[in-house]
């Protein structure tokens, strides 16, 4: 048989098997189709298949795996790895203050170490390496344990009551008033504080605010300032 009367006899097959389960799905009866091969054993196209259960194990031998939870001796073991600090690394075997330092950088840029073989990742440790670190810390019998927290109560706010005979700088003269009045208003510095008393020298006193805005470097939001501080009684 050639190649095309294979290929004809397959599409044949199909069709008959797409008829006789359109058939059976509309409630008609089922009819059996058997189809012959000179190569092939007669076989019924319209016969269900059965699949089994699948098995227990894929090979003798080679059971499942089945997802089990870390043990405790792994958690402990992450546990430390995600808080020791530097002194408790250099204390385990093979493990220097370069290899410490690689091993804290990489917890800090990661975040933290989400599996005990992760620690593989870090430059430096291989298998024998991790097996050896491995097995040092389960023969400690203190693994390092993250601290509780401390809870500190605040101390209790204390009211400030305002110092005894301090007059609010509103109720004192612009032409009486310090080097220290002056700077304490926000924007007066040391310099233009002494260029203020200078001009207020030079003129025998303010008269006017007008005289104090002839001051160099006052400009309106600064006379504003001064005016809400200080009063100035003008002459006529």
């Amino acid at each position: 048989m050639q190649r095309s009367e294979i290929i004809l006899t397959l599409v044949l097959a199909g069709l008959i098997l797409a008829g006789t389960t359109y058939q059976t799905y509309r409630g008609g009866p089922k009819t059996a189709v058997v189809i012959t091969h000179p190569r092939l054993p007669p076989f019924d196209a319209t016969a269900e298949l059965t699949i089994g259960a699948p098995s227990a194990s894929l090979a003798p031998g080679f059971p499942l795996p089945v997802p089990t939870p870390a043990s405790p001796t792994a958690q402990g073991f992450l546990r430390f790895i995600n808080t020791a600090s530097m002194a408790d690394w250099v204390r385990l075997p093979g493990i220097g203050e370069k290899t410490a330092e690689k091993i804290l950088a990489y917890r800090q840029q990661a975040g933290s170490f989400r599996a005990c073989e992760e620690l593989k990742e870090v430059s430096g440790i291989g298998e024998k390496k991790y097996q050896a670190i491995y097995e040092a810390v389960q023969a400690q019998s203190n693994l390092p344990t993250p601290a509780p927290p401390v809870w500190r109560t605040a101390p209790p706010v204390r009211s400030i009551a305002p110092a005894p005979n301090v007059r609010p700088l509103a109720n004192k003269d612009l032409n009486q008033a310090t080097l220290a009045d002056l700077t304490a208003v926000s924007g007066i510095g040391d310099a233009l504080g002494q260029a203020i008393l200078k001009a207020r020298a030079e003129r025998g006193g303010f008269a006017t605010w007008a005289d104090v805005d002839q001051v160099p470097g006052i400009g309106t939001s600064r006379l504003a300032s001064l005016r809400e501080h200080f009063t100035l009684r003008e002459k006529k």
